[in-house]
Protein backbone atom coordinates (compact mmCIF):
# COMPACT_ATOMS: atom_id res chain seq x y z
CA UNK A 1 0.00 0.00 0.00
CA UNK A 2 1.10 3.51 -0.06
CA UNK A 3 2.30 4.98 3.18
CA UNK A 4 3.02 8.42 1.71
CA UNK A 5 2.38 11.00 -1.43
CA UNK A 6 4.94 13.86 -1.25
CA UNK A 7 6.92 15.88 -4.09
CA UNK A 8 5.73 17.81 -6.21
CA UNK A 9 2.30 17.80 -7.76
CA UNK A 10 1.87 17.38 -11.38
CA UNK A 11 -1.09 17.86 -13.55
CA UNK A 12 -1.10 14.41 -16.36
CA UNK A 13 -4.18 13.38 -18.42
CA UNK A 14 -5.14 9.95 -17.29
CA UNK A 15 -7.02 7.73 -18.79
CA UNK A 16 -8.41 3.82 -17.87
CA UNK A 17 -9.62 0.94 -19.84
CA UNK A 18 -12.69 0.60 -17.27
CA UNK A 19 -13.64 4.26 -18.90
CA UNK A 20 -12.73 4.26 -22.84
CA UNK A 21 -12.87 7.09 -23.98
CA UNK A 22 -12.59 9.23 -20.70
CA UNK A 23 -9.26 11.33 -20.30
CA UNK A 24 -9.12 13.82 -17.75
CA UNK A 25 -6.13 16.01 -16.23
CA UNK A 26 -5.37 14.45 -12.79
CA UNK A 27 -3.35 15.96 -10.12
CA UNK A 28 -0.64 13.72 -8.57
CA UNK A 29 2.21 13.93 -6.07
CA UNK A 30 5.23 12.92 -8.06
CA UNK A 31 7.02 10.90 -5.42
CA UNK A 32 5.94 8.55 -2.88
CA UNK A 33 6.58 5.84 -0.09
CA UNK A 34 4.89 2.15 -0.93
CA UNK A 35 5.25 -1.36 0.95
CA UNK A 36 4.62 -4.35 -0.89
CA UNK A 37 5.59 -7.76 -0.55
CA UNK A 38 6.72 -10.09 -3.50
CA UNK A 39 6.17 -13.20 -5.04
CA UNK A 40 7.82 -15.37 -1.99
CA UNK A 41 5.90 -12.84 0.30
CA UNK A 42 8.90 -11.16 1.29
CA UNK A 43 8.10 -7.68 2.69
CA UNK A 44 9.71 -4.41 1.07
CA UNK A 45 9.48 -0.69 1.31
CA UNK A 46 10.90 1.97 -1.18
CA UNK A 47 10.21 5.24 -2.66
CA UNK A 48 9.42 5.72 -6.39
CA UNK A 49 9.37 8.68 -8.38
CA UNK A 50 8.04 10.33 -12.09
CA UNK A 51 5.45 8.59 -14.20
CA UNK A 52 5.83 5.33 -12.14
CA UNK A 53 4.33 6.75 -8.81
CA UNK A 54 1.67 8.07 -11.07
CA UNK A 55 0.82 4.55 -12.08
CA UNK A 56 0.78 3.08 -8.96
CA UNK A 57 -1.55 5.63 -7.48
CA UNK A 58 -3.60 4.75 -9.85
CA UNK A 59 -3.53 1.60 -9.38
CA UNK A 60 -3.64 1.51 -6.19
CA UNK A 61 -7.16 3.77 -6.70
CA UNK A 62 -8.78 1.02 -8.36
CA UNK A 63 -7.68 -1.01 -5.03
CA UNK A 64 -9.66 1.22 -2.85
CA UNK A 65 -12.22 1.17 -5.08
CA UNK A 66 -11.87 4.52 -6.84
CA UNK A 67 -11.03 6.18 -10.32
CA UNK A 68 -9.11 8.82 -11.86
CA UNK A 69 -12.74 10.44 -12.37
CA UNK A 70 -12.90 11.11 -8.34
CA UNK A 71 -9.54 12.99 -8.53
CA UNK A 72 -11.31 15.64 -10.80
CA UNK A 73 -13.64 18.83 -10.18
CA UNK A 74 -17.37 18.35 -9.93
CA UNK A 75 -17.64 20.43 -13.03
CA UNK A 76 -15.43 18.49 -14.96
CA UNK A 77 -17.21 15.09 -13.57
CA UNK A 78 -20.96 17.09 -14.63
CA UNK A 79 -19.15 17.79 -18.02
CA UNK A 80 -18.50 14.31 -18.81
CA UNK A 81 -21.87 12.70 -17.38
CA UNK A 82 -23.18 12.00 -20.63
CA UNK A 83 -20.37 10.02 -21.52
CA UNK A 84 -20.51 7.96 -18.33
CA UNK A 85 -24.29 7.62 -18.86
CA UNK A 86 -23.57 5.98 -22.15
CA UNK A 87 -21.05 3.66 -20.39
CA UNK A 88 -23.58 2.66 -17.72
CA UNK A 89 -26.13 2.11 -20.85
CA UNK A 90 -23.69 -0.45 -22.37
CA UNK A 91 -23.38 2.06 -25.42
CA UNK A 92 -19.72 2.96 -24.79
CA UNK A 93 -17.00 2.71 -27.72
CA UNK A 94 -13.70 1.16 -27.07
CA UNK A 95 -11.33 -0.67 -29.45
CA UNK A 96 -11.47 -3.51 -27.05
CA UNK A 97 -13.91 -6.07 -26.79
CA UNK A 98 -16.06 -5.15 -23.47
CA UNK A 99 -18.68 -7.33 -21.30
CA UNK A 100 -22.59 -6.91 -22.50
Amino acid sequence: HILEIGGEEVSMEEGCLSLPGIHETVKRGNKIRVKYMDEDFVEHEEEVEGYLARVMQHEFDHLDGKMFIDHISALRKQMIKGKLNTMLKGKARSSYKMKQ
